[in-house]
């Protein structure tokens, strides 16, 4: 079953990268952010689902466009994260080399972070303010790599640059695997540290179907702060979650198989937040 899992996961990832890059091709240049990330959010829903993977999410949904801060497992993580919020992913520059992955994260609008480049930060800094000012939210992985889940790493301070003093919030956000067909998952089994990628990718896979938690935290102010300062708060803030996660979450089921059915569906009363 693993292997079918990956091969829908694998081929419900390509149809979604190959749509987005011609609806993105056909779009004005003021538009083409928000195609790419309504792309890649319907995108990542098509991929849990082929997955088995049904997002539970606790707290409210940005109103406007931010910079997302949340912590680092493995290779899920963008899916899962994508689908829940409609962003640009940015991160290594490498990635964009990668096979198939590299293809999929440049047709959704993927911002490349040369982190062995100083001359490059007032770049990426721009392609974050831009994408912003598009109403399309950015989304880091401010521990600069994954980690097991047992803690959140310190945050880096470079991503935070970008919105440092601006009035631009910033949402700290903490996810991890719930049930799965095993019982309740440990953040382990879906972590990738040292390791091939393959063999990670495998043995999450071996614990699906399964829910995932998202928990989105209050927004933290940006003005008056440094790059320092929000790295300090923002982590404080995932933490802070990470600690609480044994608490109910809502259940927010993905699309019921529509390719064009949102990501994250509302349910209940949850609202969205605005900063």
């Amino acid at each position: 079953m693993r292997l079918v899992r990956l091969v829908r996961f694998i081929a419900a990832m390509l149809r979604a990268a190959w749509r987005t890059s011609r609806a993105a091709a056909r779009a004005p240049e003021a538009e083409r952010a928000g195609v790419q990330a309504r792309g890649q959010q319907q995108g990542a829903a098509a991929c849990l689902r082929a997955l088995g993977i049904r997002v539970r999410v606790d707290g409210a949904l940005p109103e406007r466009a931010g910079l997302l801060a949340p912590n680092h497992l493995g290779l899920l993580d963008g899916f899962v994260l994508a689908a829940t919020f409609p962003c640009a992913v940015a991160g290594k520059s490498d990635v964009a080399g990668w096979p198939l992955i590299g293809y999929v994260a440049t047709s959704m609008g993927y911002v490349a972070i040369h982190r062995e480049r100083k001359t490059a930060t007032d770049a990426f800094v721009d392609a974050v303010r831009a994408r912003i000012a598009d109403g399309v939210s950015v989304l880091v992985f401010p521990e600069g790599t994954t980690s097991d889940g047992e803690g959140v790493l310190p945050f880096k301070t470079g991503a935070f640059e970008a919105v440092a003093g601006s009035g631009l919030p910033v949402f700290p956000v903490y996810h991890r695997p719930l049930e799965g067909r095993r019982g309740l998952v440990p953040t382990k089994a879906f972590s990738w540290v040292r390791e091939p990628l393959v063999k990670s990718l495998w043995r999450a896979l071996g614990h699906l179907p399964a829910d995932y938690a998202v928990v989105v935290g209050a927004p933290v102010s940006t003005e008056a702060a440094t790059r320092k300062t929000l790295a300090v708060d923002a982590f404080a803030a995932v933490e802070a979650m990470r600690a609480r996660t044994a608490g109910t979450v809502e259940l927010v089921a993905l699309g019921d198989g529509d390719a064009d059915a949102p990501a994250v569906t509302p349910g209940g009363a949850r609202t969205r937040a605005g900063a």
